[in-house]
């Protein structure tokens, strides 16, 4: 095995974007840039220089679409994995990652399956901007949370969320592939259209954010190509972020893996 530098993982998870993206515009699938992938193309032209990984969204009534075409299209070096077909994948997003690569996460998922070097593809839902304690999407989030507790690596966490961890994981036998099923087919069955939702993002019910934000697929430049993103990008990085063209201190730049490896 041998090493890689943050340059070449970032040859990776560019590469991995732009296969996803070909895959999106061949078939008429709309996507978004989220979170940190969106700010890199704003303050960066591309990937925030510590990052690790790339964040896309494509809208739950495309997601399905993605997956069928994804398992079909994508380089055999290459695997598109969700709670579907993988241990790994089972909080309810998707990942595509590079199998000639290992990269080993902070906080794994509790399997025997490996990760290469990813990017994450989140089902984003349409809904109302509800977050009280009786509303589905907070029901939906407590869900996630309630997952990553259960089949999330404890090791690396705060002691109180280590100890409460392993408490619910000696306490409870659930299927991987349950929960997030039946997240599935709760948010599906929305009516209203007025928000967009990522619930599986870092930044919990602040991912409700307007439909209009989001707005129609808009291009942006990112290192050597182009990708899809928030239409109004400067509304949506303030939500999550506030003063996003600010860099945070090295000890608050989030990092996924310390190390990863070409095999």
């Amino acid at each position: 095995m041998k090493e890689l530098t943050l340059t070449d993982l970032h040859h990776h998870i560019l590469a991995l974007g732009k296969e996803f993206d070909k895959i999106c515009r061949k078939h008429n699938i709309p996507y978004y840039m989220l979170g940190g992938t969106m700010l890199g193309a704003l303050r960066h032209n591309g990937i925030i220089p510590w990052d690790d990984d790339m964040d896309f969204g494509i809208p739950r009534p495309f997601f399905n679409k993605f997956e069928e075409c994804a398992q079909k299209e994508l380089p055999e070096i290459y695997k598109f994995i969700t709670y579907k077909n993988s241990e790994y994948a089972c909080l309810g997003f998707g990942k595509i990652y590079d199998s000639t690569t290992i990269f080993p996460e902070l906080f794994a998922i509790k399997t025997d399956e490996s990760l290469g070097v990813n990017i994450d593809i989140f089902p984003l839902d349409y809904t109302n901007g509800r977050t009280d304690v009786f509303s589905r999407n907070f029901f939906c989030r407590s869900l996630f949370k309630f997952q990553k507790l259960l089949f999330v690596d404890a090791q690396n966490r705060p002691i109180l969320k280590r100890i409460l961890a392993r408490v619910f994981q000696k306490l409870f036998r659930i299927q991987r592939e349950r929960i997030p099923s039946f997240i599935d087919q709760l948010m599906s069955r929305q009516s209203a259209k007025t928000y967009l939702f990522n619930l599986s993002g870092a930044w919990a019910m602040k991912e409700l954010v307007p439909a209009e934000i989001f707005g129609n697929p808009t291009e942006y430049d990112f290192e050597d190509t182009k990708f899809y993103g928030v239409e109004d990008a400067d509304a949506y990085l303030r939500h999550l972020y506030g003063d996003y063209m600010q860099l945070p201190p090295e000890e608050k730049r989030h990092i996924h893996a310390r190390k990863y490896y070409k095999k």
